[in-house]
């Protein structure tokens, strides 16, 4: 049983255990010197953490922590559900919501281990969208992947592997990338345009020429 004294000077006092709205099913546990901690249900059941007892500095802190790996971990397979992440993307949204980087650090650890973060998979849906939306050059997306987190060696892996299953995928792209501009610009702008995509001039003219066959 916590000490209930008001004025243990080796403990925190307990102001308050309330569920707070978006926070799952943890507990904001606060104190009379305004610190505070998400608490899991059952920590809080199994130490009796109420309004009015006095906690032991290290068994607050010890509960801080077992709680945050746990909530952590939890928010990282949420995110997860929602859509594929890279470990760097996981990162930043951990990192916003408030968590510490030795929990962030655990729970993507954890994540990694147990295959619920793949890069592989990833790149894969990732590309698929990116291609149809928005098509740009393998270049182009190759650095993009290494934006959200890949390393160089899994973004040209990625992009190597897409290759392999279509043939001229790179005049496909330039093709899809001008068909989505459509008849907004003259010629000249429509080069331009492609050439920001990343597509090189000896593509353009492979492409000029592909189209002049077709017609």
């Amino acid at each position: 049983m916590l000490d209930e004294s008001s004025s243990s000077p080796s403990g925190k006092l307990v102001t308050s255990v309330r569920k707070k709205k978006g926070a799952s099913s943890a507990l904001l546990v606060e104190a009379e010197d305004g610190s505070s901690f998400f608490c899991l249900p059952d920590l809080a059941t199994r130490y009796d953490i109420r309004r009015g007892v006095s906690v032991a500095v290290e068994l607050w802190q010890r509960l801080l922590h077992e709680s945050e790996l746990v909530l952590c971990y939890n928010q990282g397979v949420s995110l997860l559900t929602r859509r594929e992440h890279t470990r760097r993307e996981l990162e930043l949204g951990l990192q916003k919501r408030g968590y510490s980087p030795a929990a962030i650090r655990s729970s993507l650890d954890t994540l990694t281990s147990q295959g619920y973060i793949s890069h592989h998979r990833f790149a894969e849906v990732w590309l698929r969208s990116r291609i149809r939306k928005h098509p740009e050059s393998l270049k182009m997306l190759t650095q993009r992947l290494q934006a959200k987190g890949l390393s160089r060696e899994e973004a040209s892996q990625a992009i190597k592997a897409l290759s392999q299953e279509h043939e001229n995928l790179e005049l496909d792209l330039c093709a899809a990338a001008a068909d989505s501009l459509g008849r907004r610009f003259s010629d000249l702008e429509l080069e331009r345009k492609l050439l920001s995509r990343g597509f090189s001039s000896s593509t353009l003219r492979r492409w000029h020429s592909h189209g002049s066959a077709d017609e």
